[in-house]
C-alpha cells in the first residue's frame, strides 16, 4: 500500500549463528552485481536519500544506505506476495505463511530466528496485507551477518520448518487471532467495507486473515507450494539502513543470498480485468459498539493512478482538525462523536472513505452530511489556503516517515519495487505540490457515485435502523 507517510502492524545463539554458517554458504563465493549509482542530491535537501540499489543474480534486488546518525540497523524484506494472489480454497494463505516463517528454517530450527534476533538485542516483525508479505527487523548495527544469514536461511530454505505440527500450531493462532481482531471495537468494519467496495471475483474482496473454513484447510503440502512459488529472489526486494559500509554490507548480502534458487517470474494479476458494482452497495453491520457510524467508500486510484495525489490532498481538506470541512461538524455538533476521511492506493486498486460517528442512532443525518460535503468539494475547488494547510501536513508526514531507519528502510523498499527509484519520496512530493485546487474538484468529480454505505451500529439499535438493507458480516 502506498503509505504517503501517513495514517493507515546467549551461547546457543551464537553455536546456532556458527554451525549455520558452516552448512549454509561456507565456500560461496559473491556473486556479480548490477549497481545503481546513488543519486546525487543536496545536503540542504530534506527529502535527499543517498541509496545504492543493486540486483544479484538470482534476481534479488536490495537497495542500501547508510545513515550516520544512529548505531541503529534496520532490515526490511518484502516479498510481492498478498492475499490478492491466493487462489479458491486457500483464503488466507498468505497470512497463514507470514506465521510460519517464524517456525524455523533449515539451519535455524525451531525457535532459533527469535532466539538469535532477541539474542543479539533486535526486535522483529512482520505484516501481510492484499498485495504484499513484509519482515522488518531493528537491530545494533553490529548484527547485520547475523541478520543477513537468518533472512537468506528462510527465503531459500525453510522447508525444515515446514512440518505438520507447525502447520497446525499456527492455524490455531490464526484463528485465534481472527476471533479476536473481529471481537474488537470496529474490528470488522475494513473487511466489510473491502467485500462491498470491490465485488465478488476482485482480489481485494476477500479478508487478508482468510476464511475459517480454508485456514482450517491448509496442509504442509500447501504451505510449501506457496513459498517456491512466491517467496524466490526475483520476487523480493530487501532493504538495509543503518550505520553500515555500504560495499560491505553489499558484498555480505551477495555472499548469503547467493546460494538461494530463483524460479523464474511469478505471475500478476492484470488491472483492466477487475469487476465492479454498478450501483452503491447499501448495509449494516450490527457489533458491539456504543455509536453509529456511517462510512461512505468509493472506487478510488491506485497507486501511481493520475488522481492519487489529488484525492491523497482532498482527503486532507475534508478531516484535518478543526476548520476542515468534515471535521468541522464533529466541532459544531455535540452529537457528532467522530469524523474522518482518507485515500490510500494499492497496486491494483484504492479506495476513497469518509465516515461521521454520531452517540445517537440515526445514520441519515451522517450520510446527509458526508455527501453534501463531498458535492460541494467536486463543484467547487478548494481555497488556496485550504490547500496550502494539506500540503504542509503532508509534507510533515512525509518527512517524519523518513526520520528513523525502521521508517526509512521500508519507504525505500516501496519507492524501489514500485517506481524502480529509491529518490520516489521526492517524487511523491513533487505530485503534491503540483496538485491545483481544479484537481482536487475533478477528481473527486470522477469518483462519482460510492461503491459501498455502511453502517455500522450497536447490535440494540440495529433492527431499528432496517430500512431494506441487508445485513453484513466478515467472510
Amino acid at each position: 500500500m502506498r503509505a504517503w507517510g501517513l495514517r493507515m502492524p546467549l551461547p546457543e545463539a551464537s553455536l546456532l549463528l556458527l554451525l549455520a554458517t558452516l552448512g549454509h554458504a561456507l565456500a560461496t563465493e559473491p556473486e556479480a552485481v548490477t549497481a545503481a549509482e546513488p543519486a546525487v542530491t543536496a545536503a540542504s535537501d530534506p527529502f535527499a536519500v543517498h541509496a545504492r540499489v543493486v540486483t544479484l543474480d538470482n534476481g534479488l534486488r536490495v537497495v542500501v544506505e547508510r545513515i550516520d546518525r544512529t548505531d541503529e540497523l534496520a532490515l526490511h524484506l518484502h516479498v510481492g506476495v498478498g492475499s490478492r494472489d491466493e487462489e479458491p480454497g486457500q483464503y488466507g494463505l498468505a497470512h497463514l505463511f507470514e506465521h510460519l516463517m517464524f517456525e524455523g528454517s533449515e539451519h535455524a530450527r525451531g525457535n532459533a530466528y527469535d532466539t538469535l534476533v532477541t539474542g543479539a538485542g533486535g526486535e522483529n516483525n512482520a505484516f501481510t496485507t492484499e498485495d504484499e508479505t513484509a519482515y522488518h527487523v531493528v537491530a545494533p548495527s553490529g548484527a547485520l551477518e547475523r541478520l543477513l544469514f537468518l533472512e537468506s536461511d528462510r527465503l531459500g530454505f525453510l522447508s525444515a520448518g515446514v512440518t505438520e505440527e507447525a502447520v497446525k500450531n499456527q492455524i490455531d493462532v490464526v484463528i485465534q487471532e481472527r476471533e479476536q481482531g473481529y471481537a474488537a471495537v470496529h474490528g470488522k468494519d475494513y473487511d466489510v467495507l473491502q467485500q462491498m467496495v470491490y465485488p465478488q471475483g476482485h482480489p481485494y474482496h476477500r479478508p487478508v486473515i482468510g476464511t475459517v473454513d480454508d485456514v482450517e484447510a491448509f496442509t504442509v503440502d500447501k504451505a510449501r507450494a506457496f513459498h517456491r512459488r512466491y517467496y524466490q529472489p526475483s520476487n523480493v526486494v530487501l532493504g538495509v539502513v543503518g550505520n553500515i559500509d555500504l560495499d560491505h554490507a553489499i558484498e555480505r548480502t551477495a555472499w548469503w543470498f547467493s546460494d538461494v534458487p530463483d524460479q523464474g517470474p511469478v505471475a500478476r494479476i492484470d488491472p483492466e480485468d477487475l469487476p465492479r458494482h454498478g450501483t452503491t452497495q447499501r448495509g449494516i453491520l450490527a457489533d458491539n459498539v456504543d455509536d453509529t457510524t456511517v462510512y461512505l467508500s468509493w472506487d478510488g486510484a491506485a497507486i501511481n493512478d493520475p488522481d492519487e495525489a489529488a484525492l491523497v490532498v482532498a482527503s486532507f481538506i475534508l478531516s484535518d482538525g478543526r476548520g476542515t470541512r468534515i471535521d468541522r461538524h464533529y466541532y459544531k455538533k455535540g452529537w457528532i462523536t467522530d469524523s474522518d476521511a482518507r485515500s490510500w492506493s494499492q497496486e491494483l486498486d484504492g479506495q476513497f472513505l469518509v465516515s461521521l460517528t454520531s452517540d445517537k442512532p440515526k445514520p441519515k443525518p451522517l450520510e446527509r452530511i458526508l455527501r453534501k460535503e463531498v458535492a460541494k468539494l467536486a463543484s467547487k475547488p478548494p481555497s488556496e489556503a485550504e490547500l496550502d494547510r494539506a500540503r504542509r501536513k503532508i509534507r510533515g508526514l512525509l518527512l517524519d516517515s523518513l526520520e528513523r531507519p525502521a521508517d526509512r528502510v521500508e519507504v525505500l523498499v516501496d519507492c524501489v519495487r514500485l517506481d524502480g527509484d529509491p529518490d520516489c519520496t521526492r517524487t511523491d512530493w513533487a505530485r503534491i505540490q503540483a496538485v491545483t485546487p481544479a484537481d482536487v474538484s475533478a477528481a473527486i468529480a470522477r469518483l462519482g457515485e460510492p461503491a459501498a454505505m455502511l453502517i455500522v451500529a450497536p447490535t440494540s439499535d440495529a433492527p431499528a435502523l432496517d430500512e431494506g438493507m441487508s445485513y453484513v458480516e466478515p467472510m
